[in-house]
């Protein structure tokens, strides 16, 4: 456990290594403004191995990374604060009772965030990625204040049970806008120019949804 630091920015050496991995509870990383970048074949940026607890990781760029920018998913109760990630597999890959704030993912192979049950994300911005921000299975995920635009598929992707979908903005992402299952709040987002590739701006597709206040 303990507070770090990065003073310079930081090159993937390859062959699927990971660049930093955290291996126990109680570990907070600051990137101090700088970048972790990687190599050719190169595994994830940040790792967290375990079902490990307060993990913070803040303030820095996480790009070229083969599988994945950040994974804490087997982690719990942590914060991702002012993170960007770039052309990463997967941009996040987040744990459960996670907060995400002020983070950014950009042009990643699949999901700019991926979250676990009971996370939190607030002002964010997924652009250019599969899906914007998804969900599959997690249970109460709220997204609040971000924007999910040009996305090849959905901006916002939820398939778990009970959450909330407040105050964002949802634009031009190919295959739709807000997509979600039962349980869900939908309010007060502008969700337009979804659906080029079908889909619709916000479509519910289970039971216990309140849907209002939005502009599609």
């Amino acid at each position: 456990p303990g507070s770090y630091y990065l003073t310079g920015n930081l090159l993937g050496v390859g062959g699927s290594l990971s660049g930093i991995e955290i291996a126990v509870s109680n570990v907070s990383l600051d990137l101090n403004g700088f970048a972790l970048i990687g190599g050719a074949a190169s595994g994830v940026g940040v790792v967290a191995t375990g079902s490990f607890n307060n993990i913070v990781i803040r303030n820095g760029l996480v790009s070229g990374w083969s599988i994945a920018g950040v994974i804490t998913s087997a982690a719990r109760n942590g914060q991702i604060l002012d993170v960007s990630v770039e052309g990463c597999g997967v941009g996040m890959q987040i744990g459960s009772n996670f907060l995400i704030r002020g983070c950014t993912a950009r042009s990643n192979v699949a999901q700019g965030f991926s979250l676990g049950s009971a996370s939190t994300v607030v002002e964010c911005t997924s652009t250019l990625n599969l899906h914007g921000f998804s969900s599959s299975g997690g249970t109460g995920v709220q997204i609040l204040d971000s924007l999910s635009h040009d996305n090849t598929s959905l901006g916002i992707f939820l398939n778990g049970f009970g959450g909330a979908v407040r105050n964002c903005v949802v634009t031009n992402n190919d295959g739709g806008g807000i997509t979600a299952s039962s349980g869900y709040q939908i309010i007060g987002n502008a969700c337009m120019n979804n659906g080029t590739a079908g889909g619709a701006g916000i479509h519910v597709n289970g039971t216990d949804n309140r849907v209002m206040e939005n502009n599609v």
